[in-house]
């Protein structure tokens, strides 16, 4: 998938207090550079939350708008 920064994206983030089993989609913004974007698989995103938590992401998914 060709992403460049500023895409906004759906991401399958874990829900901490189900022992990271189940997930909520989420709007995300991509801010790694486009250089870094074009030469890996994974990219940074900026994912948008209503309450801010600290929370740990094993693993997400993402999905281009």
């Amino acid at each position: 998938m060709n992403l460049q920064r500023g895409d906004v994206v759906l991401c399958r983030v874990p829900i901490p207090s189900t022992g990271l089993t189940q997930f909520k989609v989420r709007p995300a913004v991509v801010i790694s550079a486009n250089r870094l974007n074009q030469i890996l698989d994974e990219t940074l995103q900026a994912i948008a939350y209503c309450e801010m938590r600290s929370t740990k992401h094993s693993s997400l998914s993402i999905e281009k708008l």
